[in-house]
């Protein structure tokens, strides 16, 4: 996997690193389902895509494309306390990719 280190910033990773370990016990999956963490992400989402003049459909479910996500990366499943590095900057690679970031 290629990884654009370039965009990534400590910021971004602090964000996805304390939900993965809000619940080190729990599936990365269940980690993302929470509320509050959809909500942060659904608001970086539309930030984002108002700063790139990118539509958002009025009907966008952030918790279908979270899920979408996770499982296209092979990552609903995860536990944090099993990923390595890799694991990580893949995941957050998934999510930078369609257009969701942490900070």
């Amino acid at each position: 996997m290629q990884f654009d280190w370039h965009k990534l910033t400590l910021i971004e990773w602090d964000g996805l690193v304390r939900i993965c370990f809000s619940r080190k016990n729990k599936t990365i999956g269940a980690s993302f389902k929470y509320t509050k963490v959809l909500e942060l992400l659904e608001k970086n989402y539309r930030t984002h895509c108002s700063l790139k003049s990118v539509p958002v459909a009025p009907d966008f479910d952030v918790k279908a494309k979270v899920t979408e996500i996770l499982e296209k990366g092979d990552f609903e499943k995860k536990r944090a306390r099993t990923m390595d590095i890799d694991d990580f900057l893949g995941l957050l690679n998934c999510f930078n990719g369609e257009g969701f970031h942490f900070s």
